[in-house]
């Protein structure tokens, strides 16, 4: 006695209905794909953009009103809960100001954007690691350092 498949499976309408099952089973999955990838994109894209107009605008600051408006300024916006991380520092990467105790990064010359991760206390007291993303720069020759960051730890649910 030959066991083979049943007779339904062998007729056109059932592989034809199979294949279609496993067309959709992979759209469905590329569409997944395309979703994620696009709504990652668009969060690290805000992140960057948000990040540059906070750096832009503390820059103004130190150009219009020196160090000590921009120290003052850094001091402030750290003090405020949100997901913007800054930190001010002094030609050496000694921490003047801001979330940090120590720059989390060395900066190149000039201002660059920047992915890195760091340690945040949770409420427990544990500590967890965050990613962030931002831009950090040297304001001038021998001039103080500039660290503006997105924390990303809101958006890694996706």
């Amino acid at each position: 006695m030959k066991l083979g498949l049943p007779v339904f499976m062998r007729t056109v309408t059932f592989r034809l209905a199979l294949f279609q099952a496993a067309l959709f089973a992979i759209f469905s999955l590329a569409l997944r794909v395309f979703i994620y990838y696009a709504t990652v994109g668009q969060v690290q894209s805000e992140a960057d953009a948000s990040a540059d107009q906070e750096f832009t605008e503390l820059v103004k600051v130190f150009q219009k009103d020196g160090y000590t408006a921009l120290n003052q300024e850094v001091f402030e916006r750290a003090s405020s809960a949100g997901p913007t991380l800054y930190t001010l520092a002094n030609p050496d990467g000694e921490v003047v100001a801001g979330d940090f105790g120590a720059l989390p990064l060395t900066p190149a010359v000039g201002s660059q954007r920047t992915v890195f991760e760091y340690q945040a206390p949770q409420a427990d007291g544990k500590l967890e690691l965050n990613r962030a993303r931002g831009r950090i720069g040297q304001l001038q020759a021998n001039g103080p350092i500039l660290l503006v960051a997105r924390d990303m730890a809101a958006s890694s649910a996706l």
